[in-house]
Protein backbone atom coordinates (compact mmCIF):
# COMPACT_ATOMS: atom_id res chain seq x y z
CA UNK A 1 0.00 0.00 0.00
CA UNK A 2 1.53 3.39 -1.27
CA UNK A 3 2.21 5.56 1.72
CA UNK A 4 -0.35 8.16 2.38
CA UNK A 5 1.55 11.95 1.24
CA UNK A 6 2.33 14.46 4.23
CA UNK A 7 0.78 17.65 3.17
CA UNK A 8 2.58 20.03 5.39
CA UNK A 9 6.17 18.30 4.22
CA UNK A 10 5.20 18.49 0.68
CA UNK A 11 3.54 22.36 1.18
CA UNK A 12 7.21 22.98 3.32
CA UNK A 13 9.38 22.02 0.15
CA UNK A 14 7.28 23.43 -2.71
CA UNK A 15 7.54 26.96 -0.54
CA UNK A 16 11.36 26.73 -0.11
CA UNK A 17 12.23 25.66 -3.78
CA UNK A 18 9.67 28.82 -4.66
CA UNK A 19 11.61 31.17 -2.54
CA UNK A 20 14.75 29.78 -3.63
CA UNK A 21 13.81 29.91 -7.17
CA UNK A 22 12.97 33.61 -6.48
CA UNK A 23 15.93 34.50 -4.30
CA UNK A 24 18.56 32.31 -6.51
CA UNK A 25 16.94 32.36 -9.87
CA UNK A 26 17.70 32.23 -12.25
CA UNK A 27 18.78 28.18 -11.49
CA UNK A 28 18.84 24.92 -12.71
CA UNK A 29 16.51 21.67 -11.26
CA UNK A 30 20.10 19.82 -10.38
CA UNK A 31 20.92 23.03 -8.23
CA UNK A 32 17.53 23.05 -6.52
CA UNK A 33 18.66 19.33 -5.74
CA UNK A 34 21.63 20.39 -4.23
CA UNK A 35 20.71 23.23 -2.40
CA UNK A 36 17.52 21.33 -0.38
CA UNK A 37 18.84 17.69 -0.42
CA UNK A 38 15.47 16.88 -2.40
CA UNK A 39 15.02 14.10 -4.63
CA UNK A 40 15.24 14.82 -8.06
CA UNK A 41 11.82 12.98 -8.77
CA UNK A 42 10.20 15.57 -6.01
CA UNK A 43 12.33 17.91 -7.53
CA UNK A 44 10.24 17.48 -10.82
CA UNK A 45 6.90 17.50 -8.85
CA UNK A 46 7.41 20.40 -7.15
CA UNK A 47 8.59 22.79 -10.25
CA UNK A 48 5.65 21.26 -12.55
CA UNK A 49 3.54 22.34 -9.74
CA UNK A 50 4.92 25.52 -9.10
CA UNK A 51 4.87 25.76 -13.27
CA UNK A 52 1.60 25.44 -13.76
CA UNK A 53 0.30 27.66 -11.47
CA UNK A 54 2.35 30.15 -13.13
CA UNK A 55 4.59 30.92 -9.98
CA UNK A 56 7.69 30.29 -11.59
CA UNK A 57 8.59 29.55 -15.44
CA UNK A 58 11.68 27.97 -17.97
CA UNK A 59 13.70 30.81 -19.44
CA UNK A 60 16.35 29.10 -21.34
CA UNK A 61 19.04 26.92 -20.80
CA UNK A 62 22.55 27.40 -18.76
CA UNK A 63 25.64 27.71 -21.12
CA UNK A 64 27.35 24.38 -20.93
CA UNK A 65 30.60 22.65 -23.03
CA UNK A 66 29.87 19.23 -21.54
CA UNK A 67 26.44 17.20 -21.22
CA UNK A 68 23.06 18.25 -21.49
CA UNK A 69 22.19 21.62 -20.96
CA UNK A 70 20.48 22.41 -17.72
CA UNK A 71 16.92 24.07 -18.00
CA UNK A 72 16.80 27.83 -16.16
CA UNK A 73 14.01 28.27 -13.64
CA UNK A 74 13.07 32.07 -12.30
CA UNK A 75 10.41 33.74 -10.83
CA UNK A 76 7.59 35.09 -12.60
CA UNK A 77 7.31 38.68 -12.32
CA UNK A 78 4.50 39.03 -12.88
CA UNK A 79 2.58 36.61 -10.66
CA UNK A 80 2.10 39.04 -8.41
CA UNK A 81 2.35 42.36 -6.96
CA UNK A 82 3.65 44.33 -3.91
CA UNK A 83 2.40 48.14 -3.13
CA UNK A 84 4.91 50.08 -0.51
CA UNK A 85 5.16 53.44 0.84
CA UNK A 86 7.69 55.32 2.05
CA UNK A 87 6.42 58.71 4.51
CA UNK A 88 7.91 61.63 6.42
CA UNK A 89 5.98 64.61 7.40
CA UNK A 90 6.70 66.20 3.72
CA UNK A 91 5.83 64.03 1.66
CA UNK A 92 4.66 60.41 0.63
CA UNK A 93 6.37 58.06 -2.01
CA UNK A 94 4.06 55.06 -3.43
CA UNK A 95 4.98 52.14 -5.37
CA UNK A 96 3.65 49.36 -7.11
CA UNK A 97 6.45 45.94 -7.56
CA UNK A 98 6.50 42.85 -9.45
CA UNK A 99 7.99 40.05 -8.26
CA UNK A 100 11.26 40.89 -9.29
CA UNK A 101 11.28 44.58 -7.44
CA UNK A 102 10.45 46.28 -11.24
CA UNK A 103 8.30 49.42 -10.16
CA UNK A 104 5.39 49.45 -12.42
CA UNK A 105 3.57 52.31 -10.95
CA UNK A 106 4.36 55.53 -8.68
CA UNK A 107 2.53 57.58 -6.55
CA UNK A 108 3.45 60.94 -4.69
CA UNK A 109 2.32 63.73 -2.62
CA UNK A 110 3.69 66.29 -0.85
CA UNK A 111 2.29 67.78 2.20
CA UNK A 112 2.82 71.13 2.72
CA UNK A 113 1.89 71.81 6.12
CA UNK A 114 1.79 67.99 8.46
CA UNK A 115 -1.24 68.70 10.51
CA UNK A 116 -1.07 64.97 12.28
CA UNK A 117 -1.43 61.63 12.14
CA UNK A 118 -4.74 61.55 11.04
CA UNK A 119 -3.82 63.38 7.97
CA UNK A 120 -0.94 61.13 6.99
CA UNK A 121 -3.08 57.66 7.21
CA UNK A 122 -6.13 59.10 5.09
CA UNK A 123 -3.21 60.61 1.99
CA UNK A 124 -1.87 56.52 3.20
CA UNK A 125 -4.97 54.85 2.18
CA UNK A 126 -5.55 56.96 -0.61
CA UNK A 127 -2.21 56.75 -2.42
CA UNK A 128 -2.87 52.85 -1.95
CA UNK A 129 -6.34 52.88 -3.10
CA UNK A 130 -4.73 54.47 -6.05
CA UNK A 131 -1.94 52.06 -7.06
CA UNK A 132 -4.14 48.96 -5.96
CA UNK A 133 -6.42 49.67 -8.70
CA UNK A 134 -4.11 50.70 -11.08
CA UNK A 135 -3.93 48.52 -14.46
CA UNK A 136 -0.35 47.57 -14.08
CA UNK A 137 -0.66 46.59 -10.34
CA UNK A 138 -4.45 45.02 -11.04
CA UNK A 139 -3.07 42.22 -13.87
CA UNK A 140 -1.79 40.50 -10.71
CA UNK A 141 -2.71 39.28 -7.28
CA UNK A 142 -1.92 42.10 -4.65
CA UNK A 143 0.62 39.60 -2.03
CA UNK A 144 1.23 42.27 0.88
CA UNK A 145 1.58 45.35 1.87
CA UNK A 146 4.42 47.35 2.96
CA UNK A 147 5.10 51.13 4.96
CA UNK A 148 8.94 52.34 5.26
CA UNK A 149 8.44 54.36 8.65
CA UNK A 150 10.72 57.19 9.56
CA UNK A 151 10.48 56.27 13.14
CA UNK A 152 10.86 53.56 16.05
CA UNK A 153 9.06 50.62 14.47
CA UNK A 154 8.34 47.25 16.08
CA UNK A 155 8.12 44.78 12.90
CA UNK A 156 6.34 42.24 14.90
CA UNK A 157 3.42 43.90 16.16
CA UNK A 158 3.23 46.08 13.30
CA UNK A 159 3.12 48.96 15.54
CA UNK A 160 4.86 52.53 14.82
CA UNK A 161 5.99 53.77 18.04
CA UNK A 162 7.80 56.92 17.51
CA UNK A 163 8.82 59.81 15.17
CA UNK A 164 10.62 62.97 16.78
CA UNK A 165 9.96 64.63 13.77
CA UNK A 166 5.79 64.42 13.57
CA UNK A 167 4.35 65.67 16.35
CA UNK A 168 1.23 63.22 17.96
CA UNK A 169 2.56 60.36 15.69
CA UNK A 170 2.66 57.68 18.41
CA UNK A 171 2.12 53.68 18.50
CA UNK A 172 0.01 54.27 15.48
CA UNK A 173 -1.06 50.30 14.52
CA UNK A 174 -0.20 50.57 11.21
CA UNK A 175 -0.56 46.81 10.53
CA UNK A 176 -4.03 46.81 11.48
CA UNK A 177 -5.14 50.06 9.89
CA UNK A 178 -3.65 49.09 6.57
CA UNK A 179 -4.80 45.06 7.35
CA UNK A 180 -8.44 46.16 7.94
CA UNK A 181 -8.70 48.65 5.27
CA UNK A 182 -7.50 46.83 2.28
CA UNK A 183 -7.40 43.02 3.49
CA UNK A 184 -3.74 42.46 2.62
CA UNK A 185 -1.26 41.16 4.78
CA UNK A 186 0.69 44.17 5.91
CA UNK A 187 4.03 44.81 7.23
CA UNK A 188 6.02 47.97 8.72
CA UNK A 189 9.89 48.49 8.52
CA UNK A 190 12.15 51.39 9.49
CA UNK A 191 13.08 53.78 6.36
CA UNK A 192 16.37 53.56 6.68
CA UNK A 193 16.46 49.75 6.90
CA UNK A 194 14.46 49.56 3.74
CA UNK A 195 17.35 51.88 1.87
CA UNK A 196 20.02 49.35 3.07
CA UNK A 197 17.93 46.36 1.98
CA UNK A 198 17.74 48.23 -1.23
CA UNK A 199 21.36 48.70 -1.64
CA UNK A 200 22.10 45.35 -0.38
CA UNK A 201 20.31 44.10 -3.83
CA UNK A 202 20.28 46.98 -5.91
CA UNK A 203 23.35 49.44 -4.82
CA UNK A 204 26.50 50.04 -3.04
CA UNK A 205 25.74 47.18 -0.77
CA UNK A 206 26.11 44.05 -3.65
CA UNK A 207 28.28 41.35 -2.26
CA UNK A 208 28.58 42.97 1.16
CA UNK A 209 27.98 41.16 4.33
CA UNK A 210 29.01 43.48 6.91
CA UNK A 211 26.99 47.06 6.41
CA UNK A 212 26.32 50.52 7.97
CA UNK A 213 24.06 52.77 6.50
CA UNK A 214 23.83 56.26 7.31
CA UNK A 215 20.63 58.64 6.68
CA UNK A 216 21.65 62.66 7.22
CA UNK A 217 18.36 64.12 6.44
CA UNK A 218 16.04 66.70 8.80
CA UNK A 219 16.32 63.34 11.02
CA UNK A 220 19.59 61.16 11.33
CA UNK A 221 19.64 57.47 11.66
CA UNK A 222 21.50 54.33 10.47
CA UNK A 223 20.77 50.81 9.47
CA UNK A 224 23.26 47.75 10.36
CA UNK A 225 23.59 44.61 8.47
CA UNK A 226 25.23 42.10 10.17
CA UNK A 227 27.10 38.80 8.22
CA UNK A 228 23.99 39.51 5.57
CA UNK A 229 21.17 40.03 8.33
CA UNK A 230 19.51 43.47 9.36
CA UNK A 231 19.88 43.77 12.96
CA UNK A 232 17.79 45.47 14.88
CA UNK A 233 18.11 45.44 18.52
CA UNK A 234 15.96 43.50 21.62
CA UNK A 235 12.73 45.95 20.79
CA UNK A 236 13.63 46.99 16.89
CA UNK A 237 15.40 50.40 17.76
CA UNK A 238 18.61 49.82 16.69
CA UNK A 239 20.42 52.48 14.69
CA UNK A 240 19.19 55.95 16.63
CA UNK A 241 22.75 57.12 15.74
CA UNK A 242 20.43 60.62 15.50
CA UNK A 243 19.92 60.30 19.57
CA UNK A 244 23.79 59.57 19.96
CA UNK A 245 24.85 62.53 22.63
CA UNK A 246 27.98 64.52 20.55
CA UNK A 247 27.38 67.64 22.51
CA UNK A 248 27.66 67.85 26.31
CA UNK A 249 24.38 70.36 27.05
CA UNK A 250 24.00 71.28 23.34
CA UNK A 251 20.66 72.16 21.72
CA UNK A 252 17.32 70.69 23.09
CA UNK A 253 16.34 67.53 20.70
CA UNK A 254 12.83 66.45 19.79
CA UNK A 255 13.58 63.10 21.71
CA UNK A 256 13.83 65.16 24.93
CA UNK A 257 17.64 65.24 25.73
CA UNK A 258 20.71 67.50 25.17
CA UNK A 259 23.26 67.35 22.89
CA UNK A 260 21.90 64.60 20.14
CA UNK A 261 23.71 64.44 16.94
CA UNK A 262 20.17 65.00 15.32
CA UNK A 263 19.66 68.41 17.23
CA UNK A 264 23.44 69.51 15.79
CA UNK A 265 23.98 68.24 12.56
CA UNK A 266 20.55 67.56 10.50
CA UNK A 267 19.28 69.66 8.22
CA UNK A 268 16.61 71.06 10.41
CA UNK A 269 19.34 71.71 12.99
CA UNK A 270 21.75 73.86 9.91
CA UNK A 271 19.35 75.73 9.00
CA UNK A 272 18.28 76.60 12.36
CA UNK A 273 21.99 77.72 12.95
CA UNK A 274 22.07 79.62 9.98
CA UNK A 275 19.04 81.39 10.47
CA UNK A 276 19.85 82.17 14.38
CA UNK A 277 23.61 83.48 13.62
CA UNK A 278 22.27 85.84 11.17
CA UNK A 279 19.51 86.68 13.23
CA UNK A 280 22.47 88.03 15.45
CA UNK A 281 24.33 90.00 13.18
CA UNK A 282 26.50 87.78 10.96
CA UNK A 283 27.25 88.49 7.45
CA UNK A 284 25.70 85.80 5.06
CA UNK A 285 24.95 86.22 0.83
CA UNK A 286 21.80 84.26 2.41
CA UNK A 287 20.25 87.31 3.50
CA UNK A 288 19.76 88.92 0.62
CA UNK A 289 18.69 85.41 -1.31
CA UNK A 290 15.59 85.30 1.34
CA UNK A 291 14.77 88.95 0.70
CA UNK A 292 15.55 89.38 4.42
CA UNK A 293 12.99 86.85 5.82
CA UNK A 294 15.78 84.29 7.09
CA UNK A 295 12.41 81.64 8.00
CA UNK A 296 12.61 81.07 4.18
CA UNK A 297 16.13 79.73 3.99
CA UNK A 298 15.74 75.86 3.53
CA UNK A 299 18.99 73.69 2.50
CA UNK A 300 18.86 74.27 -1.40
CA UNK A 301 19.39 78.12 -0.41
CA UNK A 302 22.29 76.88 2.06
CA UNK A 303 23.78 74.26 -0.37
CA UNK A 304 23.96 77.08 -3.53
CA UNK A 305 25.03 79.60 -0.57
CA UNK A 306 28.02 77.25 -0.05
CA UNK A 307 28.71 76.52 -3.71
CA UNK A 308 28.77 80.67 -3.99
CA UNK A 309 31.65 80.65 -1.27
CA UNK A 310 29.45 81.64 1.45
CA UNK A 311 31.87 81.74 4.87
CA UNK A 312 29.32 81.07 7.44
CA UNK A 313 27.92 78.67 5.22
CA UNK A 314 30.50 76.59 4.72
CA UNK A 315 31.72 77.11 8.62
CA UNK A 316 28.40 75.76 9.65
CA UNK A 317 28.60 72.95 6.82
CA UNK A 318 32.00 71.78 7.98
CA UNK A 319 31.40 71.66 11.91
CA UNK A 320 27.85 69.70 10.88
CA UNK A 321 30.40 67.22 9.57
CA UNK A 322 32.60 67.09 12.06
CA UNK A 323 29.78 65.94 14.03
CA UNK A 324 28.53 63.19 11.87
CA UNK A 325 32.25 62.08 11.42
CA UNK A 326 32.63 61.49 15.27
CA UNK A 327 29.46 59.55 15.32
CA UNK A 328 29.93 57.89 12.48
CA UNK A 329 33.66 56.82 13.76
CA UNK A 330 31.99 55.48 17.17
CA UNK A 331 29.53 53.31 15.24
CA UNK A 332 32.72 52.00 13.01
CA UNK A 333 34.62 51.22 16.50
CA UNK A 334 31.55 49.53 17.47
CA UNK A 335 30.48 47.36 14.40
CA UNK A 336 33.41 46.98 12.57
CA UNK A 337 31.82 47.16 9.28
CA UNK A 338 33.31 46.62 5.56
CA UNK A 339 31.63 49.84 4.14
CA UNK A 340 29.54 52.98 5.18
CA UNK A 341 27.06 54.23 2.78
CA UNK A 342 25.72 57.76 2.87
CA UNK A 343 22.43 58.95 2.09
CA UNK A 344 20.17 61.88 2.56
CA UNK A 345 19.45 65.58 1.73
CA UNK A 346 22.86 66.51 3.25
CA UNK A 347 24.73 65.14 0.72
CA UNK A 348 23.44 67.91 -2.14
CA UNK A 349 26.51 70.05 -0.06
CA UNK A 350 28.89 67.59 -1.55
CA UNK A 351 32.32 67.65 -0.66
CA UNK A 352 31.57 71.17 1.81
CA UNK A 353 30.45 68.04 3.89
CA UNK A 354 31.70 64.81 3.25
CA UNK A 355 35.17 66.02 3.71
CA UNK A 356 34.76 66.60 7.34
CA UNK A 357 33.27 63.40 7.80
CA UNK A 358 35.53 61.17 6.17
CA UNK A 359 38.38 63.44 8.24
CA UNK A 360 37.11 63.42 11.72
CA UNK A 361 36.23 59.23 10.72
CA UNK A 362 39.90 58.51 10.07
CA UNK A 363 41.23 60.80 13.10
CA UNK A 364 38.93 59.27 15.19
CA UNK A 365 37.82 55.62 14.48
CA UNK A 366 40.50 52.93 15.21
CA UNK A 367 43.36 52.55 12.47
CA UNK A 368 42.66 49.02 12.27
CA UNK A 369 38.77 49.24 11.66
CA UNK A 370 39.53 51.72 9.21
CA UNK A 371 41.94 50.50 7.10
CA UNK A 372 39.71 48.48 4.42
CA UNK A 373 36.86 50.49 5.16
CA UNK A 374 34.89 52.39 2.08
CA UNK A 375 32.49 55.38 2.53
CA UNK A 376 30.46 55.62 -0.07
CA UNK A 377 27.22 57.46 -1.45
CA UNK A 378 24.30 55.67 -1.93
CA UNK A 379 23.15 54.68 -5.11
CA UNK A 380 19.58 53.65 -5.64
CA UNK A 381 17.91 57.21 -4.85
CA UNK A 382 15.15 58.80 -3.61
CA UNK A 383 12.81 55.37 -4.13
CA UNK A 384 15.49 53.20 -1.80
CA UNK A 385 12.90 53.25 1.05
CA UNK A 386 9.95 52.08 -1.12
CA UNK A 387 11.70 49.60 -3.06
CA UNK A 388 13.80 47.98 -0.23
CA UNK A 389 10.20 47.49 1.77
CA UNK A 390 9.06 46.08 -1.63
CA UNK A 391 11.78 43.38 -0.65
CA UNK A 392 11.01 42.94 2.92
CA UNK A 393 7.25 42.22 1.62
CA UNK A 394 8.41 39.40 -0.73
CA UNK A 395 11.03 37.48 2.42
CA UNK A 396 7.36 37.79 4.17
CA UNK A 397 4.73 36.75 2.14
CA UNK A 398 7.22 34.45 0.89
CA UNK A 399 8.96 33.01 3.98
CA UNK A 400 9.38 28.83 4.30
CA UNK A 401 8.57 28.21 7.78
CA UNK A 402 10.41 25.89 9.89
CA UNK A 403 9.69 22.40 9.73
CA UNK A 404 9.28 20.52 12.73
CA UNK A 405 9.95 16.82 11.80
CA UNK A 406 11.96 17.02 8.44
CA UNK A 407 12.88 13.98 6.16
CA UNK A 408 11.82 14.15 2.28
CA UNK A 409 10.54 10.78 3.08
CA UNK A 410 7.09 12.28 3.58
CA UNK A 411 6.90 13.72 0.93
CA UNK A 412 6.68 11.06 -1.61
Amino acid sequence: MPRKKNNSVRSYYKSLVKNLVRTDGPISRIALNKLTGMRPASITDVTKELLKEGIIKEIGYESSKRGRRKVLLDINRDAGRVVTLDFNSNRILGLGADLKLGICYRSRRIIPNYSGKDEIIKIMKDILHEIIESPPVKIAPVLGIGIADPGIVNENTGISILTTQMKGWENVPIKDIMESEFGYPSFLESDTRCRLIAEKHLGAGKMKNDILMVELSSGIGAGMMSEGKLFRGSRGSAGELGHMMILENGPYCNCGSRGCLEAIASSRAITRKLQEAIKSGATSSLSKVSHGDISKIDINMISQAAEDGDKLSLQIIEEAGRFIGEAIANAINLLNPEIVILTGDLLSFGDYILNPIEGMVRRQALSYNTKDVRIVLAEVGEEAAAIGMAAVVLDKVFHTPELRHQGENGAQ
